[in-house]
């Protein structure tokens, strides 16, 4: 019987042996297959993802199609798991190259707006600017690839994984060199007051992060590989359910059922000249300009309140010497309501020690008799816009910047919050300003009271990018509490108060003049106060339970 059993148990092992090679040459039979099918449909996933990520602008302003982040975000992560780490970060680069492609296309635009400047210029520039952009979702999608091949069995970590990873991403793309963090996905919730409240909590980063988890819970739930049984995949379409729940439920506990209280003894006169870009320089109608922003200036007549403060777009004075003209400035105080304060954009030029000439993006407050109350020079400039990088090379090459002139302008180094008589303290912003968090929230720590954004959209004509520039510019009343006053060439000009409620507003394209009051400010938001620390909190929450996820798989394996 021994030696039976022994014969027995040898005939085992050679058959254990023999289905351990044989499963061993599936697999690896498998992996081959897999490998040539990923390679065979290379070019027709590069096709979905191209048409995915344009499909993704969607969801912001001014189309808000919330519906389709689940469709989107969610493919790509349905893709980005079932890929090795290569693969991974092309599916990645194919999507943010469509998305970003096709969103910032408005872009092109401000190429018509100067004519010695060719057209063509502006679909290559939009492309290259995307090329830069794609790779940041490239490595969101390419590391978690990576993170797959170390743990491969699924489950919610990997969904945390790949929504930190994007969101980690989508900081650096607001942060590395100068940053552009345009559209990032929490404006997706800027279609309302209601839905932008949790931002006033946790910051936009952080509520990139959960809307990202939000549109792949659906995905892995119905993941027919996943490891989650029934109950657990029931707990992931709870989650899909708990979290507009959550943000309509906070909304509506965070906002107060009044308008916020208002300064009585000030009146903000928003001006909104709607002028034509092509002809702003044009010294032939200079003049006539000037006139339409006096005319619509003094078309509502002096209020009843105390201080008329009266608001002029970005550059709304084409003219270099302005600052330096007291006679100039005297004359257009003459020519507006009495005892009026004016605020308004206009270029400057300045002497350096050293003697050369230096150019400045500026606001300049005036007083009745045009004296010059504050100033503040643009601190963010904007890449290609305002200067070129790296001149020699590429003005070598025939590049400009789109601003007129051939000198770069140079980042003012004025205090950002202004003191005015008669006004709250204020903090300036000039155009793109606006999209930086840290700027708003920097204001609100060193004293401002409401926030100040004179802009010039004129450069992106009618499309989706002065409407993304607003939805942007009112993500930064809320998260610091403060009241935005907005002034656009061409619109959206708007007073919001500190929770984010548009109090007025003047519609793109259109020229008007509209009064407001100054609303005050609302408590300091935790936002405001601890700055992105929620945001690195769950950061590092969720890589840590990577770490442990990992290592228990290693061990059981």
């Amino acid at each position: 019987m021994r030696n039976g059993g022994n014969a027995h148990d040898a005939g085992s092992g050679r058959s254990a042996r023999h289905e351990e090679r044989r499963t061993g040459q599936m697999k690896a039979l498998s992996g081959i297959w897999q490998r040539r099918r990923h390679k065979r449909s290379g070019p027709l996933l590069a096709i979905v993802m191209l048409a995915s990520g344009g499909l993704a602008n969607l969801v912001f302003a001014p189309f808000f199609l919330l519906f389709l982040l689940p469709l989107c975000w969610g493919g790509l992560y349905f893709v980005a798991r079932q890929r090795q780490p290569a693969a991974a970060a092309a599916a990645g680069f194919w999507f943010g190259l469509g998305h970003f492609a096709f969103g910032l296309s408005w872009i092109a635009e401000a190429y018509r707006m100067r004519a010695d400047i060719p057209d063509w210029l502006g679909p290559p520039s939009v492309l290259a600017l995307a090329l830069y952009l794609a790779c940041y979702p490239a490595l969101a999608t390419g590391l978690f690839a990576a993170w797959r091949r170390y743990r491969p069995a699924g489950g919610m970590v990997d969904i945390l994984v790949f929504a930190g990873l994007w969101a980690l991403a989508e900081y650096l793309r607001g942060t590395l060199l100068t940053g552009f963090p345009w559209n990032p996905l929490a404006a997706s919730l800027a279609f309302s007051a209601l839905s932008l409240q949790p931002i006033a909590l946790i910051g936009p980063h952080a509520m990139g992060l959960l809307l990202v988890l939000w549109a792949i819970l659906p995905v892995e739930a119905l993941m027919p590989t996943s490891p989650a049984g029934r109950g657990k995949r029931a707990w992931l379409w709870l989650a899909v359910v708990a979290l507009p729940v959550a943000v309509a439920a906070f909304g509506w506990w965070r906002l107060p059922s009044r308008q916020a209280p208002t300064l009585p003894e000030v009146t903000l006169r928003l001006v909104q000249p709607n002028t034509d870009q092509r002809h702003k320089w044009d010294p032939d109608r200079r003049g006539r300009h000037l006139a339409q922003l006096v005319d619509l200036s003094r078309s509502l007549g002096r209020p009843e309140t105390e201080r008329l403060i009266i608001i002029w777009p970005e550059a709304a004075i084409p003219e270099y010497r302005f600052a330096d003209q007291p006679g100039r400035r005297a004359l257009i105080m003459r020519m507006l309501p009495p005892h009026s304060i004016l605020i308004a954009g206009s270029p400057r030029v300045a002497a350096a020690a050293n003697g050369t000439i230096r150019l400045f993006n500026s606001l300049l407050v005036l007083g009745g008799h045009g004296e010059i109350l504050a100033r503040y020079d643009k601190r963010h400039l904007v890449p290609f816009g305002e200067y070129l990088p790296a001149r020699p090379l590429l003005a070598a090459i025939g590049l400009k910047k789109l601003t007129e002139g051939t000198l770069d302008f140079s980042p003012g180094t004025t205090p950002a919050v202004l003191t005015v008589p008669g006004l709250p303290p204020f903090a300036a912003f000039i155009r793109y300003e606006a999209i930086f968090p840290e700027s708003a929230r920097e204001a609100r720590r060193e004293g401002g009271a409401f926030l100040l954004n004179l802009t010039n959209d004129a450069w992106f004509g009618l499309g989706a990018g002065p409407h993304q520039h607003f939805a942007m510019a009112r993500m930064r009343s809320v998260e610091t509490g403060l009241p935005l006053v907005r002034v656009a060439q061409t619109g959206i000009s708007a007073v919001i108060d500190g929770w984010g409620r548009v109090r007025v507003r003047i519609p793109l394209g259109q020229r008007s003049a509209r009064d407001a009051a100054l609303p005050g400010p609302a408590a300091s938001p935790l936002y405001a106060r601890l700055g992105e620390g929620i945001f690195w909190g769950l950061l590092i929450l969720i890589f840590l339970l990577a770490i442990m996820a990992g290592v228990r798989y290693s061990k059981s394996e």
